[in-house]
């Protein structure tokens, strides 16, 4: 699971005062009817000309340096499909709703979204991925959702990168699935004793990771996963990191967070490898402060901009193209979770048929066995086996790439460590 960071607020207050109805663009390839040719359905958001979607994300609150503009990155998805048709002749639209950072609210306003006039819903909120109110409210709804980090333990909830891997350390059919990337890749740079960072919210992953670790010769020296969304100061932190011999940090936290994780290990001279699940993005190469701060630290991805491949290159290329808030180089973390989400939420209309319905959608997709967002993710996801462990695939896939001198480089031979699917019987 993987939290996020850093954008405008000026975007943030933009986006809030277009958020009742945002008319979309989106993927290509759906065997599109010319416009107008598609009939008229009794399925809420969908009319013989259009599809509306929800969208969920935090524009205000704690989460909003990464997810404020996030909207941008969906419409950008939809803005290409709908230049190539949209989906069976009708065009995409898009219904932002802001979670302000809080659990409640993203119940809230799921609840709203699920008793409105929309087909589905995509969540792009760290909040709700962390904890799950927004996806369960839609769940009893039976209302699809497509989203990232999610506990998938809902059949109308589609995650766009780990597909049925339930979220959060929960367990499937009485143990921990797990797919350790971490303490693989801390070990090739020789790391022996490492500390976990994060959120309370997402304790059980990080406990998970750190348990794991040893079977790669790797000791837990030291855990603070009761940190609070947004935190700075981790002085103590890095004091008992330092007393405690570590010589490895992970972290998994918004971008603020891992500045403030690296700007306290560095005044306690600490020379611990560090490794952030989020800061590989634009903002922390045009930010000074945060450039300095992470220099010489590691960072996990699912898209490798350093050589990116063509998948990659079509994502930028839209992103430039139709997205407002983009003004080049790597996009932030929200951005690209909305991206994919959009995609997949575009691959399941697809599949739904000429005229989707909810449970259309949500079967067929269930059926999908193979799905990388056209080639963008380093592995290939499969939906079907549903609650079970037979769907889960065999590895996961993360590229790597290290921050150096104003510049991010590929780390690990600049290829993806895909790490084994381990199967824990505790947390």
């Amino acid at each position: 699971m993987h939290a996020v960071g850093g954008i405008s607020s000026l975007k943030a207050l933009a986006w809030a005062c277009l958020a009742p109805l945002v008319v979309g663009f989106a993927t290509v390839g759906s065997g599109a009817m010319p416009a107008g040719a598609a009939a008229a359905t009794s399925t809420p958001g969908v009319t013989g000309n259009t599809i509306t979607i929800g969208f969920v994300t935090s524009e205000t609150g704690p989460a909003a340096p990464t997810f404020s503009d996030s909207g941008d990155g969906a419409l950008a998805r939809f803005a290409v499909q709908n230049a190539h048709g949209g989906i069976d002749g009708r065009k995409l639209k898009l219904v932002v709703k802001d979670d302000q950072s809080s659990p409640t609210t993203a119940g809230n306003v799921a609840s709203e979204l699920g008793g409105s006039n929309v087909f589905g819903v995509i969540e792009d909120s760290a909040i709700d991925e962390d904890y799950e109110s927004g996806d369960h409210v839609l769940a009893g709804l039976h209302v699809p959702v497509t989203t990232w980090g999610s506990n998938t333990v809902d059949s109308n909830v589609f995650d766009a990168f780990e597909a049925n891997v339930p979220g959060n350390g929960a367990p499937l059919q009485g143990v921990y699935p797990l797919y350790n990337y971490v303490g693989p890749f801390m070990k090739s740079l020789g790391v022996t004793k490492l500390a976990g960072i994060t959120y309370s919210s997402i304790a059980q992953s990080m406990n998970e990771f750190l348990s794991a670790s040893t079977k790669d010769g790797i000791s837990a020296c030291y855990r603070d996963v009761q940190v609070p969304i947004g935190s700075v100061n981790f002085t103590t932190d890095a004091l008992s990191i330092q007393h405690a011999g570590c010589n490895g940090v992970v972290t998994s936290a918004v971008d603020s967070t891992d500045v403030g994780v690296a700007n306290a290990l560095e005044n306690e001279g600490s020379h611990a490898k560090q490794l952030y699940f989020t800061g590989y993005d634009q903002q922390v190469l045009d930010q000074p402060l945060s450039l300095h701060a992470l220099n010489g630290a590691y960072f996990s991805t699912e898209f490798d901009f350093v050589k990116p491949n063509a998948a990659t290159k079509a994502m930028l290329a839209g992103l430039k193209k139709y997205d407002p808030s983009y003004k080049g180089g790597i996009p932030d973390l929200g951005t690209l979770f909305a991206y994919v989400s959009a995609d997949l939420m575009i691959k399941g209309l697809q599949l739904a048929g000429a005229n989707p319905t909810r449970a259309s959608f949500i079967s067929n997709l269930r059926q999908l066995t193979s799905y990388n967002a056209g080639g963008l993710l380093p592995d290939t996801l499969t939906y079907a086996n549903f609650g079970t462990l037979a769907g889960l695939a065999p590895s996961e896939c993360f590229y790597y790439v290290q921050l150096r001198s104003g510049k991010f480089y590929d780390a690990h031979k600049g290829k993806p460590l895909c790490a084994p699917l381990q199967k824990l019987s505790a947390p």
